[in-house]
This record gives C-alpha cells, structure tokens and sequence, in this order.
C-alpha cells in the first residue's frame, strides 16, 4: 500500500504497476484526472487491480469508540464494526 503525495506519486504508482504489482493507494490517488487515466490503463493492460480507499482512523467517530473501547466503557466489546452507506441508511446484513 502507498500513501505518498506530491509530485512522485504517479511515478511510484507506475513503477509499482510495470514491476507487475498491484496497487492499493489511500486518497487522493494521484493529483489529476489526467495522470488517474494513465494509471487505470497501464493496470487495466497488465491486468493488475489499481483500487484506491479513504482510511477513516483518525475521523473523530473512530477516535471516540477507541477511546471508550481501550477505557473499557464499551461492557462486553472487545471490536466494533463500522459500516458505512453511500445512500446515508444502514446496510442491510
């Protein structure tokens, strides 16, 4: 996985997916629609999966549940799952 922003971000994804590797990057992906487009074409050429996700651990809802997790304020629970809608109603199970 990458996290590195700025100018070398597209080199060091494309380096990543010539070397035959698959690329999982935290967003933003790279910083212009132009230089995504490349990147999704060499992936999808070389069949390689490019994906990109938010890491959402320092949001202030995960900070709260850590905190009362590790004061052990949450009785019973060791883990919480967090699962997120796009349409703002729970996910169904």
């Amino acid at each position: 996985m990458f996290k590195i922003l700025g100018q070398y971000a597209t080199l060091t994804h494309q380096a990543a997916l010539a070397a035959g590797k698959h690329v999982v990057v935290e967003k933003p992906l790279v910083p212009t629609s132009s230089e995504a487009t490349e990147l999704i074409n060499l992936a999808s050429s070389n069949k390689l999966v490019l994906a990109t996700y938010q890491n959402r651990r320092w949001d202030s809802d995960f900070l709260t549940v850590r905190r009362l997790l590790d004061a052990e304020r949450v009785f019973g629970a060791s883990s919480v799952l967090f699962l997120a809608s796009p349409s703002g109603n729970p996910p169904r199970p």
